[in-house]
């Protein structure tokens, strides 16, 4: 017995001596980028933009800037920019592993960055700065601040945040270490049924079938059946509400059975930047709001994506006939979910009770009567050249830049009196008629060079006009855009982004200048901000907006200048808001300076603003836009 035990006891130490103190060696999760005391989103993973994915989360910041932001990870700072428009200034940090962190929409950088910044402002003269740094060379802790949050080349406060591979490939951020709490599912709200041929019916029509309304309440769990005859594609409306602030998010997975087999399947895990044009491929606008495709389409290679184009059935003609039994799930990513039925019947009957029929958008300000019927569907499209339209043939196999074959529609029209007005109010002249361009489809994977169409009323004497003319977009609102008129074989062209109403404005109207406070051209101004953030070192100087007037053409950011005393520095071109964020240097004296502004629009006219500024008001400042809270 005192043997047993003293082997027992010999074995107990040797197991002891085996035991790994996991504790001690587990790399920690990494660090969420704010401190906010709730975890909200303002947009998703690989959400839908025009022709490209969303690459990160969107993190509410209480519509508020200034914010610290923290490094995820132990790592190094391998590029950072500051731009007038898309991701403004932002941030990337790479770990050891070849992970890649990005914060975007900055207000201001840490001390760090900024000096760098300015230096290559300096050196270049102008606003926007983008540097490399090897890794390295800027080393950073986890928790460490890299910046302030705010709202630099966007519409509101938030934070843009990514996760990367080693490849530079987004990730879903969900899925790796940045978890949310997510109680609220997936909403089927809409589907479409959508022929694929002029002889496919869906309910006993050769028409476009929906149920359900967009927004309005979750689908049933198991929708009125439908009868249906050739091939039909399905389209879907499908949200995810990751919290009470109900923002329409991207679910992580849709899948779609049919007779129990999983026929498609499209995963939000990840993507590469030069895929970013199969959007189009995967969301169909032609309803409004978008809907998604329920089947894999041809050129769609991102990744997560599988199935086939099985609405076309085994032979092309569609499902066998008889009863068949279609399932759509949506699931995000802390496993809610949200699934529909919906019995097909195929050859026989016009079953479509709780069905109704639905037809295609028209692109803002084309009157429905001019469409005419020519606009009936993505997969074929009737005769529409006795309609006065030109019908242009896009074909991938012909080289031109779509994913398939795509018919786009063209003719004149006079501009409808509301757009005239509005072009009044943005000091634009009109130099044509307009041109409406039109496609049941639009799978592009780059805008399509197309002439201007016949008989506009564009002439060459107005395109002798110079840099004066642009051909404008009609956006619902206003006219946008000012694309470039390009010489072509079949006369003036420009490069179509997407179908709409279109026409040819000279813009000869200057910008204007104001800064906000001023009078009579003088401005006083307090001290900064007091610091709030360690190694965040704010403005000495309050920042003032100086507000842009502009409808034409738009603000050229790299034509801004200005100078402080005769010495150039660099404001802020808040372009989403209209206006500039002046910030004076740092080394800015106490006194009384001269401050001169200048920039042009896209056309080359110019606008400027004197101003004799006083720094050193007493009672101390505001809190600045530019600088901590």
């Amino acid at each position: 017995m005192h043997s047993f035990r003293l082997r027992f006891f010999l074995l107990l130490i040797l197991c002891s001596c085996l035991v790994v103190d996991t504790t001690a060696t587990a790399e920690p999760p990494p660090r969420w980028p704010l401190d906010l005391p709730t975890r909200y989103l303002t947009s998703g993973f690989m959400e839908y933009r025009p022709g490209r994915y969303h690459a990160g989360l969107d993190l509410k910041t209480q519509g508020r800037t200034g914010f610290a932001v923290h490094a995820a990870e132990d790592g190094s700072i391998v590029r950072v920019r500051a731009t007038a428009r898309a991701y403004g200034r932002a941030v990337y940090l790479q770990t050891p592993a070849g992970k890649t962190y990005v914060y975007a929409h900055l207000a201001r950088f840490n001390d760090v960055l900024r000096a760098k910044i300015d230096q290559a402002r300096r050196k270049s003269g102008r606003y926007r700065a983008e540097l490399y740094f090897k890794p390295g060379a800027i080393t950073i802790g986890r928790g460490d601040v890299l910046g302030l949050t705010g709202q630099s080349g966007t519409a509101g406060p938030h934070l843009h945040f990514e996760v990367r591979d080693a490849a530079q490939r987004p990730l879903n951020p969900l899925a790796h270490g940045f978890v949310l709490p997510d109680t609220f599912p997936p909403v089927i709200y809409a589907v479409h049924a959508v022929p694929m041929t002029v002889d496919a019916t869906v309910g006993g029509r050769r028409q476009i079938m929906v149920c359900g309304r967009p927004d309005a309440e979750a689908l049933p769990d198991t929708l009125p059946p439908l009868a249906i005859d050739g091939p039909v594609a399905f389209t879907a409306r499908v949200v995810d509400h990751a919290d009470i602030r109900g923002y329409r998010l991207e679910p992580e997975l849709i899948r779609v059975l049919l007779d129990g087999q999983e026929v498609f399947r499209a995963r939000n895990s990840t993507f590469a930047f030069d895929q970013g044009s199969c959007s189009r491929l995967e969301w169909y606008e032609g309803f409004s709001p978008r809907e998604r495709w329920l089947h894999h389409r041809r050129g769609d290679d991102v990744p997560g994506r599988e199935g086939g184009p099985w609405p076309l059935g085994p032979a092309g003609r569609g499902l066998a006939p008889g009863a068949h039994s279609l399932v759509i799930e949506a699931v995000d990513h802390a496993g809610g979910r949200d699934r529909v039925v919906l019995p097909l019947q195929v050859g026989e009957g016009a079953q479509a009770a709780g069905w109704r029929p639905d037809s295609l958008a028209v692109p803002a300000g084309v009157p429905d009567e001019v469409v005419a019927g020519c606009l009936q569907s993505p997969f074929f499209s009737p005769d529409c050249a006795a309609e006065g339209w030109t019908v242009t043939t896009l074909d991938p196999d012909a080289g031109d830049p779509v994913y398939l074959k795509t018919r786009l529609l063209s003719r004149p029209a006079a501009l409808p009196m509301p757009t005239l007005l509005r072009a009044q109010d943005q000091y634009l002249t009109p130099a044509s008629a307009a041109g409406i361009f039109l496609a049941a489809d639009w799978p592009i994977e780059s805008a399509v060079p197309v002439a201007l169409p016949a008989d506009s009323g564009f002439s060459a004497a107005m395109a002798a006009d110079g840099d004066f003319a642009r051909i404008y977009r009609w956006n619902g609102r206003d006219w946008s855009g000012a694309y470039p008129l390009e010489a072509g074989p079949d006369g003036p062209g420009f490069m179509l982004g997407a179908p709409g109403l279109y026409a040819v404005f000279l813009d000869h109207a200057a910008p204007v200048l104001s800064a906000a406070g001023a009078v009579a051209g003088a401005l006083q101004l307090g001290p900064g901000p007091r610091p709030t953030v360690p190694g965040v070192t704010p403005p000495r100087w309050e920042v003032f907006p100086v507000v842009i007037s502009e409808g034409g053409s738009g603000v050229d950011p790299a034509s801004i200048t200005a100078t402080l005393d005769g010495r150039p520095f660099f404001p802020e071109p808040d372009l989403p808001r209209s206006r500039l964020l002046v910030e004076l240097p740092a080394d800015t004296p106490a006194g009384v300076h001269d401050l001169k502004l200048t920039l042009r629009d896209r056309c080359g006219n110019e606008a400027s603003c004197d101003l004799v500024v006083t720094c050193g008001r007493a009672g101390g400042g505001k809190k600045s836009e530019a600088g901590g809270e």
